[in-house]
């Protein structure tokens, strides 16, 4: 689902982010009438030409679109979604034998999936997922230590 609302009436946008030489694109999916697009050359660069083309489009055509009225751009946050190709690529630092062995996954079908050649099952999408997820949550147990 590409949208969640919390108490606090902050909307949480899904942006799918892809890759393109030194170019991020960026779109929001599967909200009324409207799916903007854009192009950056970072990830803020992206999120700020969104908020303005949805306030531009609440502004004018988009009037009457409900979905979107209920999106207040001062008040939104950014989750992002990435094919593998992309992630792998927008995140190079990360081994891709280490997810592929915390996934469960085959190293090679792995690589086939983050050069493109391949495209991943959901299920597999979700257990890389879940490898990175799990990567990312021993990352934040680390200390570094200075004598």
């Amino acid at each position: 689902m590409p949208l969640n609302q919390n108490k606090e009436q902050v909307m949480t946008l899904r942006v799918i982010i892809e890759v393109s030489g030194q170019e991020l694109w960026g779109r929001i999916e599967g909200i009324g009438r409207f799916m903007p697009t854009t192009v950056g050359s970072s990830k803020k660069e992206v999120l700020d030409n969104l908020l303005m083309l949805i306030a531009d489009y609440r502004k004018h055509e988009g009037q009457e679109d409900e979905a979107w009225g209920r999106i207040d751009p001062g008040q939104v946050a950014f989750e992002f979604a990435y094919d593998l190709q992309d992630f792998f690529q927008e995140y190079s630092i990360l081994r891709q034998e280490k997810v592929a062995e915390l996934s469960g996954i085959h190293p090679e079908l792995l690589r086939q999936y983050a050069s493109g050649e391949k495209y991943p099952l959901a299920e597999h999408a979700m257990k890389i997922e879940h490898a990175i997820h799990a990567l990312a949550r021993a990352l934040l147990a680390v200390s570094v230590y200075a004598a």
